[in-house]
């Protein structure tokens, strides 16, 4: 293989030669396929040269340069043409999974293009100490790993022989806890407390009776969130416990075991002799696991308690009280977006006061400390005034985004004091907490007290407000120990026992047994399934909830071979995950921590995941509206990103990993997304939209800033369009600019956007405003009120959306742009690209271009989604942080439901007005032979030429080429792999153009095919032109019924229209040449929805009429023959609010045999008409199903009848 990427090898495109499109299946490894276009042209021991081509871009790029595990690389430039300016230079050194890289920078200005050869770029060599590990060329690793390697690293070939060691072994420098395995009970407390598990309580949760006591053994994680920073990973602790078994070495049903449970939002005395209150950000349920099969118990024995004359007694305590509410998030994104991990209490502005009552109770003395925890996001100086009891207590300035404490004496009494805080700045000041600090009397409260003991010196205590003898414990290592020979004076109602134990610093718990506590949870759990070996290409990681879709998607892609070898698959729950990883408490980094794991340790290492399940920044749903956390986000202050689970090699901020989520809340939205996703694949709706990209732009015009002309939008999106979009399929631009203003909004650009979505497009990209319930300031999508609309079965494109915001999923209150059309169950988007917060256009449009050039032009076909945003991630280096807010929506691994044969044509070069031109294609299989036995129908299509657009908006100039006019669209039989046809070629064409376009979708049991060819000339009038001076016929009918102007229709009906004409019709679109439809004065386009047959004389609409109301409507079609001769038809239809017979009539009257009943009906029934004499006596009855609308029923008469007159009578039932 080589590490030459070179551009050279691509198939090229000439207008007026024939073209075959063959669309290759499957990946190739190819080297670096979207880093910045950087190629291989030298290498040896010590040294890489490489090619950074000059264009256009303003954006920054990066290339990723493997290099040897030791020693630093340099650079230099070695070649520079005259016209460029550019500062390439070298990055950080990192991992880019297990192969270490520099980075290649190449900053904006000259950029990086479309250079055509060596001369046109700027030649530098990166130079290395030659590789001295003595490690043999790494043998290729499974086919993802690889494929990743190929597609990010510039000089893969010459690199890969750099890697780290293969998995087990290649990791032995990085920290390895032993975690507890096998089965254990998982044991759940939200409070600190002394808590009581009994014997019944495990046997209920699948315990055998008569436990053996000297094999239980208890652990616990600590309670605390992991650590972000991706330290050594946490493991489970021992834990002591008392253990009450009736002395037969048995745990019963009615014995019991006590242990001192933590809750998460605790003080942490660590090194700190004061000690400081700390709150878990994402749980306040705290975890234990009790194992019944220990080597070794982690039963404590008893500590003496005894007092005797010597031991000083102490009655009060310090008592630390902590307080503070969650009632906002403290970080609001630009866009009034609530998120991040912290909340704060009170916000206070100029002049704003809150006051909180603080009670001190049987307090000892008459002074307190009084600690206030603030922050605030302000620049300017932030400023708060702290008042007790109404005085003034300090003035305290605070430090931006910095927790600011305060400590001050103050009195108090026997009475509640009041804690007034205040802004006294203009910058807002965020109030967190207090804390009060005071000497406190040992007494209990509801038969419990908790307190520390002293710092230094011998001490008793005497403890008082238990109505009989409680139980003394020693709490102070996070375990428990009962303290025994405590005295009890029930005369003085006073309880006293000797601290055992001096140093460090003890904390003790003296409980009533009334007061023990019991768990809030017991289950057994398996403990250890997942921090061994193991191996996958391919991670689901689920919620529960979501168990069965996600095995049946994970079963998809195991057996999916389609375009490379089926991946290894796995799917893991979420709980095993905190299990084995966070000590089984809920916690974000837990899964990064677990993909690190997998990456080191698995063979083969994930490369692609997928997260199923919604989740939000209110972890401890502080708002009250949160409805749940089945897969959490990571949050980071303004951002979230699910990239950063990914961060799993090195110290660098590079993802290692392809990541998607499937943003879903209920087993139905699951189930929703998984069906779509595997029909997609397997039973794809084969159609044109296949072959066709949408790419939507927004307009000039933002209301926010009616001072700027935004032209950026359309010229980016024309750039894509040029450089990166496939040249050989259908683009369609649905461009804002071309639309016109009503009021604020552009509705008929909402209509046009609706209508082509439901049309279907294999790719929509995006290029815009938006936020998560909107397309543009014009409101071209709204999503509350338009889902609705959207209904485009399996045509659903995959969405690219290069705009801030669109995908803030995070928010528990509604659902973002890309979840809600994801699990739209009548057709919306398979997949989509969205920004989580907000960005910069030129952030946006660079991860476009890089992502886009992944997919289709890197000289690989059927690209994984996910694989090419990670490689759109890593070169680019224009504004990291907004790029890695861009998230997939969807499954990585999927691959656009794109035609898998392609079809050669032929036609001339060269279409003239009014003429008749001859089209013959082939379908081709993968090796480019003819598919002889590919019989199905082919769609053409035929489009004028492009034609450019020039206007000056304020100044700003904006040039983009108009949306082509389609010429013709018809369908051709296509048999043993040949098909041939005619089609007309309008009077409205744009003369002495050249880049008219035909395009050919078929299909097939062998499954879709897909040509084109550019470069046609439109030039002239057809010689052999013949004059046709009359319009289309065209006849107005609708779906299941025969109609005659007059007839009754359904009010929700679907037209159905013949248009034909000997020239053909004209549905180029030109201004005043449209096939129009009005219905009662409404007038709409139709001429998109025209399609003709192998007959291109003859064709049709249909479409689907707005509610009609009861009472008549007049409906008018208009339409252009190729000559622009116009014709029109009017029908009146008639709506009923019940059922009608109307317009009855018999013919020929009179009749010597035989004869029709004819009459409309408003709804369709079984209809019975009887045949009378003139004295009333049946003669003949006939029952049929009447349509509504017309209907005409044949009569022969089963008798011979006399000569005279009859009657008839018709009914309906149903």
């Amino acid at each position: 293989m080589s590490a030459r990427a070179d551009r050279s090898a691509l198939p090229t495109r000439q207008a007026g030669h024939l073209a075959i499109a063959i669309l290759l299946v499957g990946l190739m490894l190819s080297a670096a396929a979207t880093q910045a276009a950087v190629r291989v042209v030298d290498r040896g021991p010590g040294f890489v040269r490489l090619a950074c081509p000059i264009g256009s871009t303003d954006q920054g790029q990066r290339a990723l340069v493997g290099i040897p595990l030791v020693g630093s690389p340099s650079l230099r430039i070695l070649e520079t043409p005259a016209s460029a300016q550019m500062a390439v230079r070298l990055g950080e050194v990192g991992f880019f999974r297990d192969q270490r890289i520099v980075e290649l920078l190449i900053p904006p200005g000259s950029g990086v293009g479309e250079a055509e050869s060596v001369s046109d770029s700027v030649v530098v060599e990166v130079s290395f100490e030659p590789n001295s590990t003595g490690q043999a060329l790494a043998a290729r690793g499974a086919f993802y790993e690889e494929l990743m390697y190929s597609g990010s690293i510039a000089n893969y070939d010459q690199a890969r022989s750099w890697r780290r060691g293969q998995h087990v072994a290649k990791r032995a420098g990085r920290s390895q806890i032993p975690r507890p395995e096998g089965m254990f009970f998982k044991v759940t407390v939200q409070e600190e407390g002394i808590y009581r598990l009994t014997g019944a309580q495990l046997v209920t949760a699948g315990a055998p009776t008569g436990i053996p006591v000297a094999s239980l053994a208890l652990y616990n994680g600590g309670g605390r969130p992991l650590a972000e920073s991706g330290g050594a990973p946490s493991g489970l602790n021992p834990v002591s416990f008392v253990l009450e078994d009736g002395g037969d070495g048995l745990l019963g049903t009615d014995d019991y075991i006590l242990f001192y449970g933590q809750g998460t939002d605790r003080w942490i005395t660590e090194g700190d002799a004061a000690g400081q209150f700390l709150s878990n950000p994402f749980t306040a349920a705290n975890v234990y696991w009790l194992a019944l099969d220990a080597d070794t118990t982690t039963v404590s024995m008893p500590l003496d308690g005894s007092i005797d004359d010597s031991s000083t007694i102490r009655t009060t305590y310090v008592a630390r009280e902590h307080h503070e509410e969650q009632r906002a998030p403290l970080f609001i994104a630009p866009g009034s977006i609530p998120s991040g991990k912290q909340w704060y209490w009170e916000l206070l502005q100029q002049g704003e006061a809150r006051t909180l009552d603080v009670s001190h109770p049987d307090a000892a003395s008459s002074v307190a400390t009084l600690r206030t925890g603030f922050t605030t996001h302000a620049i300017a100086d932030a400023t708060v005034q702290i008042l007790w009891d109404g005085a003034t207590v300090t003035i305290q300035p605070l430090q931006r985004d910095l927790v600011t404490v305060t400590q001050d004496r103050i009195e108090i009494d026997g009475e509640d004091g009041q804690l007034t805080i205040r802004g006294r700045s203009d910058s807002a000041a965020f109030f967190d907490w207090y804390e009060v600090e005071y000497e406190r009397f040992l007494t209990a409260v509801d038969g419990e007290l908790l307190f520390d003991g002293v710092q230094t010196g011998e001490a008793a205590y005497a403890l008082t407000g238990f109505e009989r003898p409680p139980r003394v414990f020693d709490i102070s290592a996070a375990g428990l120990t009962q303290i025994v020979g405590a005295t009890h004076d029930a005369s003085l109602g006073r309880f006293s026992f000797a601290a055992p134990i001096l140093s460090p610093p003890r904390r003790y718990a003296v409980v009533a047994d009334s007061a023990f506590k019991t768990p809030t949870g017991v289950e057994l759990r398996q403990l250890g399934e997942l921090t061994g070996s193991g191996g996958a290409d391919y991670i689901v990681i689920t919620h529960t909830d979501f168990l069965s879709a996600a095995q049946d998607l994970a079963h998809w892609r195991a057996t999916d071979d389609r375009f490379a070898p089926a991946p290894v698959t796995r799917v893991v729950d979420v709980e095993q995950i905190y299990d084995d990883f966070s000590g089984g408490l809920f916690d974000p980094t837990a899964i990064r921590d677990f993909l690190r794991h997998a990456h080191d340790q698995w063979a083969p290492a994930p490369s692609f995941v997928v997260l199923f399940g919604d989740g939000t920044y209110d972890y401890r749903n502080h708002s009250g509206t949160s409805p749940g956390n089945w897969m959490p986000p990571y949050e980071d202050g303004e951002s979230t990103y699910d990239e950063w689970y990914t961060h799993v090699s090195g110290n660098d901020a590079l993802p290692d990993m392809a990541i998607g989520r499937l943003s879903v809340q209920t087993s139905d939205e699951a189930r929703t997304v998984v069906d779509k996703l595997i029909n997609y694949d397997r039973d794809p709706e084969f159609g044109a939209w296949q072959g066709r990209i949408l790419l939507v732009s927004d307009d000039t015009f933002n209301a926010d800033e009616p001072h700027l002309v935004e032209t950026m939008f359309t010229q980016d999106s024309e750039d894509l369009a040029a450089r990166f979009l496939p040249q050989e399929l259908d683009l369609e631009k649905l461009y804002l600019v071309e639309f016109p203003f009503e009021g604020r909004f552009k509705p008929k650009a909402r209509d046009a956007f609706v209508r082509r979505f439901n049309e279907g497009a294999v790719l929509l990209t995006w290029v815009g405003h938006g936020n998560s319930r909107v397309f543009a300031h014009e409101h071209v999508f709204v999503l509350p009120t338009d889902l609705q609309a959207i209904d485009n079965g399996g045509r659903q494109p995959f969405v690219f959306a290069a705009a801030s915001q669109m995908g803030v999923f995070d928010d528990p209150d509604l659902d973002s742009m890309p979840e809600a059309l994801i699990k739209w169950p009548h057709g919306g988007a398979i997949g989509m690209i969205a920004a989580t917060r907000i960005g910069f256009h030129n952030s946006n449009i660079a991860l476009a271009r890089s992502f886009h050039a992944g997919m289709f032009t890197s000289g690989r076909r059927f690209v994984p989604v996910g694989m090419a945003l990670l490689e759109a991630k890593l070169a680019t280096d224009t504004f990291r942080e907004n790029e890695r807010r861009y998230t997939l929506f969807g499954d990585p691994l999927m691959r656009l439901s794109m035609p898998t044969l392609g079809i050669a044509l032929q036609t001339a070069d060269t279409l003239r007005a009014l003429g008749v031109e001859r089209l013959e294609g082939e379908i081709i299989g993968e090796d480019g032979a003819l598919l002889q036995g590919f019989n199905g129908e082919a769609r053409v299509q035929v489009f004028d030429s492009v034609v450019g657009r020039r206007e000056t908006l304020q100044g700003e100039v904006l040039e983009y080429d108009q949306p082509v006019a389609t010429l013709f669209r018809g369908i051709f039989p296509v048999v043993d792999g040949r098909f041939a046809g005619e089609f007309p070629v309008p009077k409205d064409i744009t003369y002495r153009g050249t880049r008219g376009r035909i395009s050919v979708y078929a299909a097939a049991e062998q499954g879709a095919a897909f040509g084109s060819r550019g470069g046609l000339i439109m030039s002239g009038t057809a010689a052999d032109a013949q004059p046709d001076f009359a319009g289309p016929k065209i006849s107005i009918g609708f779906s299941g019924q025969a109609f005659l102007s007059g007839d009754f229709v359904s009010p929700k009906v679907r037209l159905q229209a013949t248009i034909e004409d000997p020239s053909g019709i004209n549905i180029a679109g030109d201004v005043g040449h449209e096939i129009m439809l009005t219905v009662d004065g409404e007038r709409t386009d139709v001429t998109s929805l025209f399609h003709t047959g192998e007959d291109y004389r003859v064709g049709g609409v249909m479409i689907d009429l707005p509610v009609l109301e009861d009472g008549p409507h007049e409906i008018i079609l208009e339409a252009w023959d190729t000559h622009n001769n116009w014709s029109e038809s009017r029908v009146t239809a008639v709506v009923s609010p019940g059922q009608r017979i109307d317009d009855a009539v018999f013919f020929p009257n009179p009749t010597s045999d035989t004869g029709h009943f004819t009459f409309s009906l408003s709804a369709p029934a079984t209809v019975r008409i009887r045949i009378y004499t003139v004295s009333g006596r049946v003669v003949d009855e006939i029952k049929a199903h009447g349509l509504r609308g017309h209907n005409q029923i044949l009569w022969a008469p089963t008798l011979s009848l006399a000569g005279g007159s009859y009657l008839y009578r018709i009914t309906t039932h149903g």
